[in-house]
């Protein structure tokens, strides 16, 4: 009997942390540790129903089970998700007009995505991105110039680069950036976007433009992470429930795994939907490959967009492994063609006189 009140209060206390775990997700930093480690915790759970199989204790071993079934369920109970209206930054209503102004997608998009770190080296990021074949390449973290360098090389077009060191990020895109007014470019803060985020508008050859928001989300080892999450996520919900573009993509360098469900289902109420790219960390430790368990580099797109795949690549180099998405429009249909789409200024939508009755 003894055994048994165990093995269920043991089943009990799993079931606990697990709701915990969901319930705080991404707002507190011990729920969010949690939901890092999940991967790990089932690992040592294997081991320990085996141990308690072992030496017949199958009480115990069956509370680890239930227990641990309870856990992963909780951590994934849809608890609500309540999003605070809060303050669009004072550029948004010209920068919306131009999103709204623009065409139905007709060009699928392929975007890659990197968070470099200081042993990824120029060649290596050639030979992803020549694998890959993009048409808009993100590198997050140290991204030298001779990475962007190389990248421009073989995608063409033109590229942005802001900051340095851990915290910089490039975009290149084969149609150029294309601007609002005299813009091409906005973000939250100064050039280094740190926690904060930086939009701009490329092209996709032939025919296609794309609102392109790029930021990182800070890491729970970061000193002051819920504090800081809190504010980088409101920023990020702020610009692009504010934008309105339907077709707008947000690409993210996130230590989130998808079980953060206040940035997922913030982005849901901003019309977003997640895109299920597949775990890229830890992709290796030095020249050691490793298995990848979390999606460190996240992606979110509007409703325009239906989601035609998605890859791990492998490389040679790196903590991270590069991710692939292709993006195709709801109502289009590919179009291929080796000529750039030649720049221009976006539209502001034009109103018309109704007739009259």
């Amino acid at each position: 009997m003894l055994r048994l009140a165990a093995a269920a209060l043991l089943a009990a206390v799993l079931a606990g942390v697990g709701l915990f775990a969901g319930w705080g997700a991404d707002r507190y930093w011990a729920s969010a540790l949690l939901l890092h480690a999940e991967p790990l915790l089932l690992v040592l759970a294997v081991w320990a129903i085996a141990a308690l199989r072992w030496t017949n204790r199958a009480g115990l071993s069956f509370g680890v089970s239930l227990g641990m079934i309870a856990m992963v369920a909780g951590m994934r109970v849809p608890f609500p998700v309540a999003v605070e209206a809060g303050t669009p930054p004072p550029w948004i209503g010209p920068v919306s007009r131009c999103a709204a102004a623009l065409d139905m997608p007709l060009t699928s998009v392929r975007i890659l995505q990197w968070t470099l770190d200081a042993s990824v080296s120029p060649s290596a990021v050639r030979d992803v991105v020549e694998r890959a074949t993009p048409n808009v390449v993100v590198l997050h973290g140290f991204v030298a110039p001779s990475a962007v360098a190389a990248v421009v090389d073989v995608v063409g077009g033109e590229a942005q680069v802001h900051g340095e060191g851990e915290n910089a990020v490039a975009v290149v895109t084969a149609g150029g950036f294309h601007p609002c007014g005299e813009t091409l470019e906005w973000t939250s803060g100064d050039d280094d976007i740190g926690d904060g985020y930086v939009l701009s508008f490329v092209g996709v050859p032939p025919r296609t433009i794309v609102p392109l928001v790029v930021t990182r989300f800070p890491s729970p080892n970061e000193p002051e992470w819920a504090t800081r999450m809190d504010a980088a996520t409101a920023r990020v919900f702020d610009l692009v429930g504010a934008l309105e573009g339907a077709s707008t993509v947000v690409v993210a360098d996130a230590a989130a795994p998808r079980t953060f469900r206040h940035l997922d289902g913030g982005m849901a109420a901003t019309g977003l939907s997640t895109v299920p790219l597949p775990p890229s960390w830890p992709a290796r430790l030095g020249p050691v490959p490793l298995l990848t368990l979390h999606p460190y580099g996240r992606m979110w797109s509007g409703p325009l967009w239906r989601i035609v795949d998605t890859q791990r690549l492998s490389a040679s180099r790196g903590t991270h492994a590069p991710v692939l998405a292709v993006l195709e429009g709801v109502h289009g249909k590919n179009e291929a063609g080796p000529a750039p789409a030649p720049r221009r200024t976006l539209d502001a939508p034009r109103l018309e006189r109704a007739p009259a009755e």
